[in-house]
């Protein structure tokens, strides 16, 4: 099994040059090798990386991002 993310089910926003994206706190959510394809695809520059330390890079302000989070409670 690929993923429990699917770029089907959620709106990926491919307006941005970068895209963060949380993958939970153990960074275990995996992310489709289709949405690795498609950031290729639109030339966008793809961080997948434990919730966390994704929002400390989104902390550092940078231009021209957006971001997908996973947070569970």
């Amino acid at each position: 099994m690929e993923s429990s993310w699917a770029k089907d089910k959620e709106e990926i926003p491919w307006q941005r040059r970068q895209l963060v994206i949380g993958s939970g706190a153990y960074g275990r959510l995996a992310v489709m090798q289709g949405v690795h394809r498609e950031a290729d695809r639109h030339k966008i520059k793809l961080l997948v990386l434990p919730t966390i330390e994704a929002i400390e890079v989104l902390n550092r302000g940078p231009k021209d991002t957006n971001a997908i989070l996973r947070v569970t409670c």
